[in-house]
């Protein structure tokens, strides 16, 4: 068998005049049928026959499509129809390829059957026997008679699916067929002897023997190399061989292979240059980064989703299980058709179409069991009262008997456990518990052996997932649903998150030109649970807190909690989200577009698209009173607040294609108009005289006591913008993108910029010289440049001076009363007028790679992204007054970077495998933050202050404070030591255990002067591994993911290893802190009155955040497909899966996969900060994936 292959490029222009004077040019060519041009004018006469196999060669050329034939049949046949001669010769009389190939065929008594879009095979039809009687299910094995025939379903390895339009031969005769749409296979054999040979692109041949018992039903594995998919690419598509820019293509089944609530946490990992960050909270959000951080403001990227645009970084309303392929444009020369919207990346999403053919329902589910990892090493209740007594002594705080003192633990030598801690400090029988009132008299026994707060709060809890799922259509139309129920009740307790979704896509052929088409979800999502990025106030960093002497409840089994003397002030973890169950929040998507394509002539097609993204959001909270606690509320609340937001996206695109000979264009223009807006409002009242949630509403509140507040957005953008791809001879390829844009944001004068790119490609592997190479398949080089802009501040109107109204700052009592005030209005945003976009300048070099008969593929590329007049708030003088600072364009950042791809697939027998690879890197530097360069933005507030750092020359969130460089051993170290904050160097001893700081400056004091960058966030590198292994009807795929190389700030160190407040504290706190019997301790001395360890940003916060993460481990099995047509079901399988299998890491705190405290696409000025956020659980699930 022969393959010819010359897949389809496609192009844009920039310019309608462009595209006029190329497509001159070229017609004035006259190509000979050759493909010589040099020719044309030295033919003397026409060509009076030629070969059959050249005359396909030359129409594979023409209309870059396959040809599958026996060339040995082929061989010897020639082609004398003048006709036919005529059109290859250049003189182009066909209308259409159809027409032609019949003409050229017929003669030879041939046909030719058409599947997939640019794919042909040739055979000579022979007559069908009769099909075999239904009550034979399975008629092999047998050895075939002489003239029989053979019949069977050909299926797909890695779906089941059935592939229409594969070759069927007998090896060594021209005898063969085709199978049709539902994979069926009929064809006549000479014996029982015959090979059948099995031939399709985009997989495997395969040779059977007729009386081998699988000829009857053949599966066929996928060999193809990936750089032949089409993908979408923005507003157009193109094959993947022929892309000149940076884009990478996510295989949405391994997504799928790990059990989450978005997609985003599922993408982490599997693309090169895409970094991910979540927590382990049922429905988190993700902060997505593409190739570092551009900016100081919103580095979320652009997702746009059927061709429908948002910003949304809003993940949780998006069912996974409805997309279809996902594409994420990382550079200028890819992303720059998206103009303004683009400079962080754009992430392209097509969701599930239906197809021609037979109607399939298909459900998928999965449930399982989420287990909490190991907490922190906190101390029991003797251990802490041991601390709390060495503490005591250590600082010198003795009674007059020479002992320490304390509510709980008495006076004695030792520190002595009650058996009550309300009233403090009691022992048994000393408490009449039948005078307990909450009010008055709490009565709480103490856990003297310990409460362990963090198995109080978390402990396993399941995960849900069903998906209904249906398609089907023929040739005019066809139709595509999806139903989804998702439900992750949280490991954390009283927290989950519910997704109820649907799914409708349509499309219907008209008219032979026109075809019209929609694309819709809605989605409805519950949620309740706190706010996991808060630090001290969430349950989490509560239970490492709260001393283990208290218990859950007291005896009356109400809460218990720090009432007590002695037991500090944090909250009942427990309580805290037993109060908080019935808070919930609720939100409604609707997500979609109506569309048109109309083909006005051959190769000229318009597209128009109307989309929305709607959504709408409700949360309500009560605050219930806590009389356990030490700081008791004096009263209760209830707060609620809804928003909404609409988006609408007007597209319409005009697109023109041209082949001619070796020339390939695609020409495309467009406009886009976009609006948003929306409005919040929120509320409070406190007093409620019950409880019940009968009366949860603002009505019912204290009147006096109300608050209420609303915001409204509204902005708009307008874009014209072009594109043009042409290649020639399908190896030098070329793509240009203009793109202008005017945006609201903006004064009138500044609303418009124009983003330009190019991009080159140059597939070597097409070259004569490389030809000979049998083992390289594929080699592409490609290099671009563009720019794409930024406009996401958090002010809908910067250019404006915006004024507001509030009673403290423009109320006055121009009546002279004393007892009322005036409304007034004061400056609140000054405004700039001159503010433009932010411009993201991308140089990007790649190589993309197919050796060993497409066994193995390398991706790997090389960026420079930089940052322009990026959008930064200068810092303002006081003669500004209480007005906020505008943005102004006066920062510039850049990022460099690699990012690499490889991928490896064989078999070993009935053994399938495939192993792949992603690692990124990148370098993030601050250029520039201002006009001074000595500008600086502090941010990760905690009790202590800030703790990062962004500056000129460093990279963004850099961790800032005091470098220590040991414990001080003796007083002649203190003495010799630069003066520190508390040190009195004539009574060295008191500083002797202490945190020994450095002296940066060396001016012999140590200052705010001597903070300097003591960790970085940002990884040296991210990789993922894969492994897939399929043997007959089993398959396992592993992935792992990990970051090596970046720094943690774990503050949650803060509450459990220094003198923060009276909490419990962590086991190296008690046993890795200095005396002098452990003089190379971690932490120092233990110390009542040290307020100065715990007081500032330094070091000891730093640790190692490098780790590996078994991902996801999943084992399945697909039962035979001749075993499921006797029920009528067309694929089967079930899977066991566990994700989070282990974890390998240094880091201390609950979880090294540390997210931004800020979900949006800002919060990266906080990277790295571990505020006690809600960790991974390991789950362990089963599945089902069943299809009719």
């Amino acid at each position: 068998m022969k393959n010819i292959f010359y897949p389809r490029c496609s192009g844009r222009l920039f310019f309608l005049g462009c595209c006029l004077c190329l497509h001159q040019a070229v017609k004035a060519q006259d190509l000979s049928w050759s493909g010589r041009p040099q020719e044309q004018h030295h033919r003397k006469s026409a060509v009076k026959s030629m070969s059959l196999t050249a005359a396909l060669s030359n129409i594979s050329q023409r209309y870059h499509v396959t040809f599958d034939y026996d060339s040995e049949t082929l061989a010897e046949r020639q082609v004398t129809a003048e006709k036919v001669l005529q059109y290859l010769q250049s003189q182009q009389q066909y209308a259409n390829l159809d027409a032609l190939l019949k003409d050229l065929l017929t003669p030879f008594g041939m046909k030719v059957k058409q599947y997939g879009e640019h794919s042909y095979t040739i055979y000579t039809p022979t007559p069908l026997p009769m099909a075999l009687p239904a009550s034979i299910s399975n008629p092999l094995p047998y050895t075939a008679p002489a003239d029989t025939t053979i019949q069977g379903i050909i299926t797909s390895v890695t779906d089941n699916l059935p592939l229409p339009g594969v070759s069927v031969m007998v090896k060594g005769s021209t005898k063969g067929t085709v199978s049709d749409a539902e994979g069926k296979y009929h064809l006549q054999i000479p014996n029982g002897n015959a090979i059948l040979v099995f031939q399709y692109i985009g997989f495997d041949t395969r040779e059977l023997p007729a009386a081998d018992k699988s000829t009857a039903h053949v599966t066929l594995s996928s060999g193809t190399s990936s750089l032949s998919e089409v993908v979408v690419t923005g507003y157009t598509t193109q094959q993947k061989k022929d892309i000149t820019g940076s884009v990478a293509v996510v295989n949405t089944k391994d997504l799928l292979s790990t059990p989450a609530g978005n997609f985003g946490q599922q993408l982490q990992g599997r693309a090169a240059g895409v970094t991910v960050t979540s927590n382990g909270a049922p429905g988190a959000g993700v902060a997505m980064r593409i190739r570092g951080i551009g900016t100081i403001n919103d580095n979320g990227p652009l997702y746009v989703i059927d061709g429908v645009s948002t910003r949304s970084q809003s993940l949780n309303s998006l069912n996974p299980n409805d997309i279809e392929s996902i594409q994420v444009l990382k550079d200028a020369a890819s992303a720059s058709i998206y103009g303004a919207q683009a400079s962080n990346g754009v992430v392209i999403i097509t969701t599930k179409k239906g197809k021609a053919g037979t109607s399939k329902i298909a459900y998928d589910a999965y449930y399982g069991m989420q287990y909490p990892g190991k907490g922190p090493d906190l101390l029991d209740t003797r251990e802490w009262a041991d601390l709390t007594w060495t503490s005591l002594r250590n600082a010198g705080q003795i009674t007059a008997n020479g002992n320490p003192n304390h509510p709980q633990f008495g006076n004695g030598q030792d520190a002595v456990v009650p058996y009550y801690i309300l009233p403090a400090g009691k022992q048994e029988g000393q408490v009449d518990e039948s005078k307990y009132d909450l009010a008055t008299n709490q009565i709480v026994k103490a856990n003297q052996a310990g409460t362990d707060w963090y198995k109080q709060i978390f402990s396993p809890a399941s995960i849900q997932n069903h998906q209904l799922t249906g398609s089907g259509g023929t040739d005019k139309g066809n139709y595509a649903f999806g139903l989804n129920y998702f439900n992750q009740q949280g490991i954390l307790a009283y927290t989950y998150f519910k997704r109820y979704s649907a799914r409708i896509n349509t499309s219907l052929l008209v008219k032979k030109n026109i075809k019209f088409g929609e694309n819709l979800q809605v989605a409805f999502t519950e949620s309740t649970g706190g706010n996991y990025g808060s630090g001290e106030g969430n349950a989490i960093v509560n239970a490492m807190r709260l001393p283990p002497i208290i218990p859950v409840y007291d005896i009356a089994g109400n809460f218990a909690g720090t009432r007590g003397a002695g037991l500090g002030n944090a909250s009942n973890p427990y309580a805290l989200l037993y109060r908080g169950k019935d808070n919930k929040t609720k939100g409604f998507r609707a997500f979609g577009n109506a569309y048109t394509e109309i083909t006005l002539l051959k190769g000229l097609q318009f597209r128009s698209s109307f989309g929305i993204d709607y959504t709408t959001s409700n949360g309500y909270g009560f605050s219930y009173l806590n009389p356990e606690h030490s700081e008791p509320s004096a009263n209760n609340s209830f707060s609620e607040n809804a928003s909404y937001n609409l988006r609408w996206v007007f597209t319409n695109t005009l697109t023109y294609k041209k082949i001619l000979g070796y020339h390939s264009l695609n020409v495309l223009l467009g406009t886009e108009a976009i609006s948003e807006n929306g409005r919040d409002l929120s509320g409070s009242r406190v007093n409620y005289f019950s409880t019940s949630q009968q009366i949860w509403n603002l009505n019912n509140g204290d009147p006096s006591t109300q608050t209420n507040a609303s915001t409204r957005t509204e902005t708009a953008l307008a874009s014209m913008f072009g594109r043009i791809d042409y290649s020639f001879h399908d190896k030098y390829l070329f793509t240009g993108i203009l793109r202008r844009d005017g945006v609201s944001r903006f004064a009138p004068a500044e609303r418009y910029g124009i983003f330009p790119a190019a991009s080159v490609g140059w597939r070597l592997s097409e070259e004569p010289f490389l030809k000979g190479v049998t083992w390289l398949d594929e080699l592409k080089l490609r290099a671009g440049v563009g720019s794409t802009g930024n406009q996401e501040i958090p002010r809908a109107y910067n250019y404006a001076y915006e004024y507001g109204t509030a009673p403290g700052n423009s109320n006055y009592d121009l009546g002279g009363t004393s007892n009322s005030t005036v409304i007034g209005y004061y400056l609140a945003n000054l405004g700039n007028p001159a503010t433009v976009w932010e411009s993201t300048v991308m140089t990007n070099i790649g190589l993309d790679l197919a050796l060993f008969k497409n066994r193995l593929e390398v991706n790997a590329e090389w960026y420079d992204r930089r940052t322009n007049g990026m959008l930064t708030q200068p810092q303002l003088t006081a003669l500004a007054g209480r007005g906020n600072a505008p943005f102004v364009n006066i920062g510039d950042m850049r990022n460099t970077g690699i990012d690499l791809g490889l991928n490896y697939r064989d078999k070993a027998g009935d053994l399938q495998y495939e192993f792949g690879l992603t690692f990124s890197h990148y370098k993030n530097e601050v250029l520039r933050l201002g006009d001074s360069g000595t500008e600086q933005i502090f941010s990760g507030g905690t009790r202590y202050g800030t703790i990062t750092l962004t500056q000129k020359g460093q990279p963004v969130s850099m961790f800032y404070g005091y470098q220590i460089e040991g414990i001080f051993q003796n007083e002649g170290e203190v003495k010799a030591h630069a003066l520190q904050t508390g040190m009195d160097k004539n009574n060295p001893a008191k500083f002797v255990g202490k945190y020994k700081l450095k002296d940066m400056n060396g001016d012999g004091s140590v200052t705010l002067a001597d903070r300097t960058f003591i960790g970085n966030p940002h990884p040296d590198f991210t990789y993922g591994f894969n492994i897939s292994l399929a043997w007959h009807h089993f398959d396992l795929n592993l992935y792992l993911y990990g970051s090596q190389g970046n720094d943690i700030y774990n503050i949650t160190k803060y509450y459990t290893d220094f003198q923060t407040f009276a909490g419990n504290r962590s086991k190296r706190m008690l046993y890795d802190s200095w005396r002098p019997d452990n003089p190379n301790a971690k932490l120092p001395i233990l110390d009542a009155n040290d307020n100065i360890s715990n007081g500032i940003s330094h070091s000891y916060y730093i640790e190692d955040g490098s780790y590996l993460r078994a991902k996801n481990l999943q084992i399945g099995y697909t039962f035979s497909t001749a075993l499921l047509r006797r029920v009528n079901i067309d694929q089967l399988r079930i899977y066991v899966q566990a994700t989070n299998l282990f974890t390998i890491t240094s880091y201390s705190g609950l979880d090294p996969d540390i997210m931004n405290a800020d979900f949006t696409g800002g919060g990266d000025l906080n990277k790295g900060v571990d505020y006690g956020f809600y960790p991974n659980a390991r789950q362990v699930l089963v599945g089902i994936s069943l299809s009719f």
